[in-house]
């Protein structure tokens, strides 16, 4: 079963759009922030939006070292938002036909889910994928739990439940989450099993985003089922650290995820020889990775204080 097909129709997503913000930027230059330029002839549109798309995910990139965790109007925020009305469109999106355009939707949406998750806010995209899991590649798998992350983000940051509310509508949510997480992991080929493999940048995403569904869904059980839920994040902690752990010096790539993941996870330990084990990892990660991430190590240890 594919997440993108398993929405109520007309139900409310959280992070899903409906429909265009009447603030939405009118032109290029209002939704990148990038000097305004005479309109290109018709016969060049096809080739210089892409690149104006790329240049503004590009952008964002490197403001995503600088970015303040605490703001949604910075510079990062901006290009973000920019490359999404861009790519909005042009009817640009994870399916895409153009090898190009979709390989650069996907670098924008993993931003914008890291971007999502340290503000707190949903992720910008409105879109739902449309294939099966039973149609997709490996790689298309590796980029379904993106898409997945970026539901799973979204549904943390829109527990609005007041107390006098019926929260079975969110647990409901959670739960078809939950299960597009298993529905994922299910259909996957021999390929994704060893570890280290080519896809363990995907295992690690499956790993870290439960624990961040079980922290926000709310649970009408008692006593039992509050230690389950515990002992099911324990277990998420535990897998993440394993999995980053064994990260090697020259995997970058990995390591830059890890520390996303790793951040995420050590928001729920308790245990002071779990978090002290988890930020040696951390650190080492950011080592690794050359991620210069602005006092992500403090801001984790706030969060313990707290």
């Amino acid at each position: 079963m594919s997440l993108g097909l398993i929405n109520v129709p007309g139900e409310d997503v959280p992070g899903d759009l409906t429909a265009p913000d009447a603030s939405a930027p009118t032109s290029l230059a209002a939704a990148t922030g990038l000097p305004s330029e005479p309109d290109p002839a018709p016969a060049h549109m096809a080739t210089q939006l892409p690149r104006d798309t790329g240049d503004s995910t590009m952008i964002s990139t490197y403001e995503m070292f600088d970015a303040d965790s605490a703001t949604t109007s910075g510079d990062w925020e901006k290009h973000l938002r920019g490359s999404f009305w861009i790519q909005r469109s042009q009817d640009n999106d994870g399916e895409s036909v153009d090898g190009l355009r979709q390989a650069v939707w996907w670098a924008w949406l993993r931003q914008d889910i890291w971007a999502a998750f340290r503000a707190g806010r949903p992720t910008l995209t409105f879109w739902r994928a449309r294939k099966g899991l039973e149609e997709l590649d490996s790689d298309e798998l590796a980029t379904r739990i993106v898409y997945i992350c970026g539901k799973c983000v979204a549904y943390a940051a829109s527990d609005e439940t007041s107390p006098n509310q019926d929260p079975r509508h969110r647990i409901e949510q959670g739960d078809r989450l939950l299960c597009a997480l298993d529905d994922w992991h299910r259909v996957l080929p021999a390929s994704y099993q060893p570890s280290p493999s080519p896809w363990t940048l995907s295992q690690i995403l499956l790993c870290s985003r439960p624990a961040m569904l079980l922290l926000n869904q709310p649970t009408m059980g008692g006593l039992n089922a509050y230690c389950l839920r515990d002992k099911q994040l324990s277990e998420c902690v535990t897998m993440v650290c394993g999995i980053a752990n064994a990260c090697q010096e020259h995997e970058s790539a990995m390591a830059f995820v890890n520390v996303q993941a790793l951040f995420g996870v050590g928001q729920f330990v308790r245990s002071p020889e779990m978090r002290g084990e988890l930020l040696r990892i951390l650190e080492k990660m950011l080592k690794i990775s050359k991620f210069p991430a602005r006092g992500l190590v403090s801001e984790l240890i706030k969060v313990w204080q707290e």
